[in-house]
C-alpha cells in the first residue's frame, strides 16, 4: 500500500504492526532455506504457546480454545455441531447476515425459526422484555460483542447473565471485539464464542480464535473431524482441536501470537482509549459536515457509520480513491435484521485505529465537504 494512503478501515482489516509483519516474513524466509518442516519443529515452541496467548487473551483455558481462519468458519464449524431443541433462535437487529442465514438453515429442518430479541425506542436490547421471552422454546441466543455496520455494543454479559433453559445455547460474534474492547467468555457466560483476528487485533489475514465452553462440547453429537489432528484414538472426551487443521500455516500462527504481544505491551485500555479519542473526532466531523449519524451519538466501539444521499456515492468514491482515502460502503443486507432506508441512502463506515492520525481524519471529511 503506497505511504500516502489514508487507512480508516480497520473494521474490515485492521493494519498489522511492523513486529506482526516482519515475524511473517522471518519465518517464510526460513522456510526457504531450511524447508516448511525443519522451519516448523525450530518454532514449535513458539507456535504451542500461541494457544496460551489466545486463551488468555479471551479469559479462557487452552482446553477451550481452538484456531480458525475467519470468524465464520469457527463459528458455523461450532454452531452447525450443537443438538438444538426447541422452536425459537433469539437473534439480535444486529446480526451478521452469514449468522443469520446458518442458523436459518439449520433449524429449518426442525420448524426452527429466528425471531428478533425486543428493544427499547432507542434500539438497546430490551432486557426486562428479553427475560420474559427466554423459555423452553428458545434453541438459542446468538448475537455479536459490536455490531458491524453500525458500531453498537451490546450487552453480552447481561444477556449471558439472564436465566435461560439448560439446552439453550448462548452464541457470542466477537469479531469487532477482539482488539479494542476487553473480552472474558466467563463473564459474558457464552457457550461458543468466535472472533477474526485480522480486524482490531492488527494479525494477519486467516487468523481467527474459538472459544467452546466443556458443556457445550460434551453436548455436540458428532464433532467434525478436519483431519487427522483431531482424530481420537480410543474413547477420549470431545477435544476442541477438532475444530482445527492439521496443516495450518505456521507464519501466520506466529503472526497471531505476535499481534497479541503487540495489544498486551500496548495494553487494551490504552489501545481502546486511543481508538475512541478517533471516533470522537469522527463524530465531530460528522455533525460539521450536517451529515447523519447511522449509530449512537456517543461512541461505543471504534465504528462510526453515517449516511450519505444515493446520488452522491459515485462521485465521492471517485474522489476518495483518487485521494488514497479508504473507508467502507457495506451494504446494508450484511444485517438483514435491520431495516434499510427506502431512499436509496447509502452507508459510510469509518473505523480508524491506533496507527492513525487526527489529520488524516480531517483529509476525509475535507474531501467529503469539497464533493458531497
Amino acid at each position: 500500500m503506497p505511504s500516502q494512503t489514508t487507512y480508516l478501515n480497520a473494521a474490515s482489516h485492521g493494519l498489522p504492526d511492523e513486529t506482526v509483519r516482519e515475524r511473517m516474513l522471518a519465518h517464510i524466509r526460513r522456510e526457504s532455506e531450511a524447508g516448511p518442516f525443519v522451519a516448523a519443529r525450530e518454532v514449535e515452541e513458539e507456535v504451542n504457546a500461541v494457544r496460551q496467548k489466545a486463551a488468555d487473551l479471551i479469559g479462557a483455558d487452552t482446553a477451550q480454545t481452538a484456531f480458525a481462519q475467519t470468524t465464520m468458519s469457527g463459528w458455523s464449524a461450532a454452531v452447525s455441531a450443537l443438538p438444538l431443541k426447541g422452536s425459537r433462535i433469539l437473534v439480535t437487529p444486529d446480526e451478521w447476515g452469514e449468522c443469520a442465514q446458518i442458523l436459518s438453515q439449520l433449524g429449518a429442518p426442525d420448524g426452527l425459526r429466528l425471531e428478533v430479541m425486543p428493544t427499547t425506542q432507542g434500539g438497546d436490547i430490551d432486557l426486562a422484555a428479553l427475560k420474559t421471552t427466554l423459555d423452553d422454546d428458545v434453541a438459542a441466543i446468538s448475537m455479536p460483542m459490536v455490531s458491524s455496520l453500525r458500531g453498537r455494543r451490546l450487552p453480552v454479559e447481561e444477556v449471558g447473565s439472564l436465566p435461560r433453559p439448560d439446552h439453550c445455547f448462548f452464541i457470542v460474534d466477537g469479531a469487532q471485539a477482539l482488539g479494542q474492547l476487553p473480552v472474558d467468555v466467563k463473564r459474558i457466560n457464552c457457550d461458543i464464542f468466535a472472533a477474526t483476528a485480522r480486524k482490531w487485533l492488527r494479525s494477519a489475514r486467516g487468523t481467527a480464535i474459538l472459544y467452546v465452553r466443556p458443556s457445550a462440547l460434551d453436548r455436540m453429537a458428532q464433532l467434525p473431524i478436519l483431519d487427522a489432528t483431531g482424530t481420537p484414538s480410543g474413547n477420549e472426551p470431545p477435544d476442541i482441536r477438532r475444530f482445527e487443521s492439521f496443516d495450518y500455516v505456521v507464519a501466520l500462527r506466529l503472526a497471531l501470537g505476535t499481534a497479541i504481544d503487540v495489544l498486551n505491551r500496548a495494553g487494551i485500555a490504552a489501545v481502546g482509549d486511543t481508538i475512541r479519542r478517533h471516533a470522537l473526532h469522527v463524530r465531530d466531523r460528522v455533525a460539521r459536515a450536517g451529515l447523519q449519524l447511522a449509530d449512537p451519538e456517543e461512541p461505543q466501539s471504534g465504528i462510526t457509520s453515517f449516511f450519505l444521499p444515493g446520488g452522491a456515492v459515485e462521485r465521492v468514491s471517485q474522489c476518495l480513491d483518487a485521494e488514497d482515502i479508504v473507508v467502507k460502503f457495506p451494504p446494508f443486507s450484511d444485517e438483514p435484521m435491520q431495516p434499510a432506508p427506502s431512499d436509496g441512502t447509502v452507508l459510510v463506515r469509518v473505523s480508524p485505529h491506533v496507527y492513525n492520525q487526527a489529520d488524516e481524519i480531517d483529509a476525509l471529511f475535507d474531501r467529503l465537504d469539497a464533493t458531497v
